[in-house]
């Protein structure tokens, strides 16, 4: 715990950049919650976890809407244990992305009321056209290498690439959802940067899970 703090605090990303107010900060921290409370989960299979939960993702949607990549971490969490694959016969996840979606239904609103406006922007930017470029991904990696420095860039990726193998071999579904929560956007996001420029902050959630 000790090293994931001064691994956050020595980076340009944390260290120095969370003092800008942009939507990426509260994300950290609903980001935080999400996961913390699933951990909360499998240790107490106390079914009321699932609420914070919902609570999390719903004020994480109103961050940032890229916190929907998380979710094939979630789908790990609940498919890898028996124990867990049970809950998906009770009302609880479901009342999570109920009060997720509650959270939520003011961005839809407005966008229902102003031609989906956001939804159009994001999507825009996600379908830019640009010609499939190696540089793109070379432009990537530099940028998280200027942010987190070479050593985290290199250590997360094959750290959680090592815990999923580790986890799926084992079934334990805590330490599958984190690499997963870290490697399913990480990927995606390499893979876009190949038709798409990267924003800097895009990537900033992801950072701590890896460390």
């Amino acid at each position: 715990a000790l090293f994931v703090v001064l691994a956050i605090e020595c980076t340009l990303n944390y260290g120095l950049f969370s003092i800008v107010v942009e939507p990426s900060t509260p994300l950290l921290l609903f980001t935080g919650l999400i996961l913390w409370s699933l951990v909360r989960l499998d240790e107490t299979m106390d079914a009321r976890w699932w609420l914070l939960v919902g609570l999390g993702g719903g004020m994480a949607l109103l961050s940032k809407y890229i916190v929907v990549l998380l979710a094939p971490s979630l789908l790990v969490f609940l498919l890898l244990d028996a124990r867990h694959r049970q809950w998906m016969r009770t009302i609880w996840p479901y009342l999570a992305i109920l009060t997720a979606a509650v959270l939520f239904s003011p961005v839809i609103i407005w966008n229902a009321r102003h031609e989906w406006a956001s939804f159009a922007f994001q999507s825009s930017r996600l379908g830019s056209g640009e010609a499939s470029s190696v540089g793109g991904l070379g432009r990537f990696l530099l940028y998280e290498t200027l942010w987190v420095g070479p050593i985290l860039l290199l250590a997360a990726p094959v750290g959680a690439v090592a815990l999923l193998v580790s986890a799926l071999r084992r079934r334990q579904p805590v330490e599958a959802m984190i690499a997963t929560a870290f490697l399913f956007p990480f990927g995606w996001l390499a893979v876009r940067s190949f038709t798409l420029q990267i924003n800097q902050s895009w990537a900033w959630f992801l950072w701590p899970i890896g460390m």
